[in-house]
């Protein structure tokens, strides 16, 4: 059974867990690449040998994960910070601004 029903589709909370830990990779900046690494690296730790996650557990991450990167994307400071990097490449005698 894959979780579709005549109710619609229905996950465990262990699905919801994993859409969250992607979601807080996300919306703290970390790229997809580096959040894998994060999460294939507990895994090898808790299973005491080199591993990496299920299928079904990536994929609930990776929808987790491309709703937090797309709230940091749209955040006011990550806008600003790449407005001034246009604005410096467009002046190079700009000084650094911290």
């Amino acid at each position: 059974m894959n979780g579709d029903t005549a109710l619609g589709t229905f996950a465990s909370a262990r699905d919801f867990g994993n859409v969250a830990a992607g979601y807080i990779a996300g919306r703290n900046g970390f790229p997809w690449i580096v959040a894998r690494l994060g999460f294939d690296s507990l895994e090898t730790v808790q299973n005491q040998f080199p591993t990496t996650e299920g299928q079904p557990t990536q994929k609930a991450e990776k929808a987790g994960h491309n709703a937090g990167i797309q709230e940091y994307n749209n955040s006011p400071a990550v806008k600003e910070g790449i407005q001034r990097t246009k604005d410096d490449m467009q002046n190079p005698f700009n000084t650094i601004k911290f």
